[in-house]
């Protein structure tokens, strides 16, 4: 698996994520404690990543090279459970995705290209290129063991599938904390160094692009291993300059099964035209 670096992507996904109640305990079977949280790796698209979700629904997939795809979750159905009445119950999900491809940094998203049949427009030659805009996410998932779906994307003149496939990760079980997280971290990337206050406060300084990144960290649930996130961009000079002013949001995660430990994050901003998303691969110094 490739090392997820700092990119700006772009996108915003919904679906639907089913998990259980109670810390460390076995999946519950009573649907009043169903909860999206979780944190999960597997792939989508056959690309490896991580994704990362709160309780509320909250959600980003963090591919291995940057991509970025964040979401809101909602259940769409509970899957009879009178068939497997010993295991937790299964459930149907349903969303939007958009799926835009990273590169540079920063990239806003751009195009992608449309495997055979359909990838021809009208009265063109050669393989076409094309935004895949917005998709259809569906698939089954068990609480707090897999999800298995797919999202269905038809820009012009063609469709495309990619196949979601994550498992549960039982990090989402380290309990959260400022405490836990603060300190002083390197960005994989770049050689940033980031400070985490014992206040939440995030402060980093680009010496190479100039950007200056202010924010906080803050805690959704301190039962679980998915913190809010939220940074803001100043003094960014060349291809970076459109992140100046920018106020981005997401979701992070400390991985403590790694030595030194590591942080990873995404934000995003989903306001038009700036619908874009930045990754980040924290170590601890």
């Amino acid at each position: 698996m490739k090392s997820v670096w700092v990119y700006v992507t772009a996108g915003l996904m919904s679906g639907a994520f089913l998990t259980s109640c109670g810390s460390g305990d076995a999946p519950s079977t009573d649907p009043r404690y169903y909860s999206p949280g979780g944190y999960w790796t597997g792939s989508l698209n056959g690309e490896p990543g991580v994704g990362l979700v709160d309780e509320s629904g909250n959600f980003t997939f963090i591919a291995a090279d940057g991509e970025q795809y964040p979401a809101t979750l909602v259940i769409s159905d509970i899957l009879d459970p009178s068939a497997q009445p010993l295991t937790p119950y299964g459930a149907s999900f349903s969303g939007t995705m958009q799926s835009l491809q990273p590169s540079k940094f920063p990239n806003y998203g751009g195009p992608t290209q449309c495997p055979p049949p359909n990838y021809f427009p009208p009265n063109s030659v050669g393989l076409g290129s094309v935004d895949l805009g917005s998709g259809i996410l569906s698939g089954t998932i068990v609480p707090r063991q897999s999800i298995s779906g797919s999202a269905t994307f038809k820009p012009p003149a063609c469709t495309v599938t990619e196949g979601i496939s994550l498992t549960f990760n039982a990090l989402y079980y380290v309990p959260s904390s400022l405490a836990t997280i603060s300190g002083m971290y390197k960005d994989s990337a770049t050689g940033t160094v980031f400070t985490v206050s014992a206040d939440g406060t995030v402060f980093a300084q680009d010496a190479t692009t100039g950007c200056v990144i202010n924010g906080t960290v803050s805690i959704i649930n301190p039962s679980y291993n998915v913190y809010g996130i939220e940074v803001s961009y100043a003094s960014c000079t060349g291809s970076l300059i459109p992140l100046n002013g920018l106020t981005l949001a997401g979701l992070a995660a400390l991985d403590n099964t790694k030595s030194p430990e590591q942080v990873l994050a995404g934000v995003w901003s989903s306001i038009q035209p700036n619908i874009l998303s930045v990754t980040y691969m924290l170590v601890r110094l």
